[in-house]
Order: C-alpha cells, then structure tokens, then sequence
C-alpha cells in the first residue's frame, strides 16, 4: 500500500502505470478545540467496559455498514474475527462510548484522547437525520478538549458527503485529501 496527498498526482500515475489501483480517497478534516463547545445533553453516552468490546463490535459493525469508506467497509468484513488481545489493545488505547437515546443504542463513537483523533462515528440509519450525529461529535470533542488536545481530526472518505456535512457543521474543516494505492495481482 502507498499513500499520497491528492496533490501528488505525479507519484499517483506513476504508482497506477505499474500496477497499483486506487483503495482508498479521504479527507483528513481538522478541528481547533480552542472554543467553546456546547454539546446537546439530550443523549446520553455510556462508556463500553472491556467486557462489552465484543458487543460495541457488533453494533458498529451494524451501524457503520454500507459506508463508502472501502477501508471500514473492508475492516468491517474481519471485526467479528478480532481477537480479544487486539480489542483489549484497541481498548487500551481508545475511549469507546455507546450513544443513547431513551434507553436505546442509537450511535457509538470511538475516540483517543492521547492522539485527538476521532476514529469511528456510526448512528442507527434508521435514526439518522435526527441531528444525532452532531451531538456525538460534539461530545467527542469536549472529551478530547477535556482531555487536553488542542486540536481533534478525522479521516472520512471523500464519498461520505452526509459525515462530511456533519463534521464541518461540528467545526471540523478539510486539511488534506489523500489517496491510498494498493498494489494488486
């Protein structure tokens, strides 16, 4: 695999002549935590103990299904197989939070605080349009904010055009576009 910036399109082409196909287009979008934030506390958020990582596995994998992200959709494929050393890992490393909505699971959000990166974001496309998905943002910036990072970022593919809405209306703003090639047979 090889990934350049979008600007790049010399090194692309040369990487495509030789047979690598494109994977993979993203944005990496940016978000200053210097102001105010003022997330909504009409949903609650509980954190997934490391007993439940298996369980958060499963509704994220539900939840983020039909992405046009080919890297989730393709780690989406494997989850179920994970191993519990790599979910500790996972857990050992990121916060991972349940988002509800009258005792219902309608989202999930998986964040590091030590990085300010948001990793995953998923809510129930039967509840999506219902701003659920801003006040999940929302909290995962106020817990990196909290946690000390001075700026949170994201990948989201360049397809994605309802997250993009989502994260920009959050005051996350597009940094750089990159494509992953793949070297294929």
């Amino acid at each position: 695999m090889a990934t350049f910036s979008d600007e790049e399109a010399t090194a692309i082409n040369q990487f495509k002549k030789v047979g690598f196909k494109e994977f993979d287009d993203c944005y990496r979008m940016e978000c200053q935590l210097d102001k105010d934030l003022n997330p909504l506390s009409e949903m609650q958020f509980k954190q997934v103990q490391k007993e439940e990582m298996r369980r958060f596995v499963e509704v994220a994998e539900t939840l983020l299904r039909g992405s046009p992200d080919v890297s989730l959709s393709r780690a989406l494929e494997h989850m179920r197989e994970l191993p519990d050393e790599f979910l500790n890992f996972i857990y050992s490393q990121e916060r991972v939070f349940f988002a509800n909505m009258d005792g219902k699971i309608v989202g999930v959000v998986q964040f590091s605080p030590s990085r300010g990166l948001i990793s995953n974001v998923g809510v129930d496309p039967e509840q999506r349009g219902k701003g659920y998905g801003k006040q999940i943002v929302q909290f995962a910036l106020e817990q990196l904010k909290n946690s000390g990072c001075k700026q949170a970022y994201l990948r989201v593919h360049v397809e994605n055009k309802a997250a993009i809405h989502v994260y920009e209306v959050a005051g996350f703003s597009r940094a750089e576009r990159y494509k992953t090639l793949m070297w294929t047979r």
